[in-house]
């Protein structure tokens, strides 16, 4: 059973080509954030809480769904580090043979818009 439930996943995760991440469900913070939630939650103290916010690991989602061309963070403001971790992953999938990447378009949030300090660093 396992086996044709893995199989009917895959073929439907090779179907999406549009992606809505954000807000991210917590139970899927493991999967598509770069450290994940859990990794998080040992390091604090117990009762601390951290303003800390995890990054989208573009790899884990190219991988999952390889032919996703727009994906969606609504609720992710863009910034120097999500840019720079995201022309990293762009490089690395180029120096990697067969690696083919179909995403065209990312959208981030219109209501949090990227800082001016950060807007200097992207260009």
């Amino acid at each position: 059973f396992s086996t044709h439930f893995q199989k009917q996943f895959s073929l439907a995760c090779n179907k999406v080509e549009v992606l809505v991440l954000d807000p991210l469900p917590k139970e899927l913070e493991e999967i598509f954030y770069e450290n994940g939630n859990r990794q998080n939650m040992l390091l604090q103290q117990p009762g601390a809480f951290t303003k800390r916010r995890e990054i989208i690991s573009f790899e884990y989602i190219v991988k999952t769904f390889p032919n996703v061309q727009s994906i969606f963070l609504r609720n992710t403001t863009f910034n120097l580090k999500i840019c720079f971790k995201f022309v990293k992953f762009i490089q690395n999938c180029h120096g990697v043979s067969g690696c083919s990447v179909k995403l065209e378009r990312l959208f981030f949030s219109k209501n949090k818009p990227m800082l001016t300090r950060d807007e200097t660093g992207v260009k």
